[in-house]
């Protein structure tokens, strides 16, 4: 299959599909969840409670992984391999950005307002140091 040109990639991105994030345990093996994600200027964001196992993972660890398919033809998917840091600036905003990706403007909001409630959201932001595409033609 041949790679996405940089405007598929872009298209592909903004659909609201589950992420498969993975990070390393600290016995060195795996760790894949899914996950709701937004790429902006080359970046990964993702919205998690700072104490989730994947926020507890990439402070021992900040290799991380990520994939993103379709499950349906034409099969296409990006593979994300990089460095994610842990950000609590301007969660906000971007968990009112990546909510609303998925559920809409007024439950978009809702949702991330509940979520956000307990005050310890973060954000989880990859820059990848290698993208794979690909998309059937």
């Amino acid at each position: 299959m041949p790679a996405m040109t940089h405007e598929e990639l872009d298209e592909f991105l903004r659909r609201p599909l589950v992420v498969a994030f993975t990070t390393i345990r600290s016995d060195g093996s795996p760790q894949a969840s899914p996950i709701w994600f937004e790429y902006d200027e080359g970046r990964f964001y993702c919205w998690v409670d700072a104490d989730s196992v994947k926020a507890r993972n990439i402070r021992k660890n900040p290799s991380v992984a990520l994939c993103i398919a379709t499950h349906d033809e034409p099969h296409k998917y990006v593979l994300a391999e990089g460095h994610c840091e842990i950000v609590r600036e301007g969660v906000a905003d971007r968990a009112y950005s990546i909510s609303t990706r998925y559920y809409g403007a007024e439950r978009g909001r809702e949702f991330a307002s509940e979520t956000m409630a307990s005050g310890n959201s973060v954000l989880l932001v990859t820059t990848p140091t290698r993208l794979i595409t690909e998309s059937a033609a």
